[in-house]
């Protein structure tokens, strides 16, 4: 679920679909951001930060100094499921696997940092 660091001035930039994070274009002065979509499954069980570098690029570099962070959040970690095979063993007992549950966006706090500040604007 999104929620918004600054309700009063929400960043309606950022939206979610399915397992992934969608970052619409936009311009904040001279800066401008293409946007992007990003694919949150690898994260899962980490932490995701989407930052805005002063080119208006999106990276997810844990590793360098960024302009901006947009997006912060926590993923839940990886969570698996039985499912019916529709097969059955010698004995007759069901026989299931073991599967890789969707990731969930619906639980975790994806935090969404207001974006651009007045000064920044």
């Amino acid at each position: 679920m999104l929620v918004q660091h600054d309700p009063d001035r929400p960043n309606g930039f950022i939206a979610i679909r399915g397992s992934h994070l969608l970052v619409s274009p936009f311009q904040a002065g001279q800066l401008h951001c293409p946007g992007g979509e990003f694919d949150l499954e690898s994260y899962r069980g980490d932490t995701f930060r989407l930052y805005l570098d002063d080119d208006g690029s999106l990276s997810s570099d844990k590793n360098r100094d960024h302009f901006w962070l947009l997006v912060e959040a926590v993923l839940p970690s990886p969570r698996y499921v039985n499912v019916d095979t529709g097969r059955t063993d010698a004995n007759g007992s069901t026989l299931f696997e073991s599967r890789l549950a969707p990731l969930d966006l619906d639980d975790p706090e994806i935090q969404v940092v207001a974006f651009p500040l007045p000064e920044v604007a």
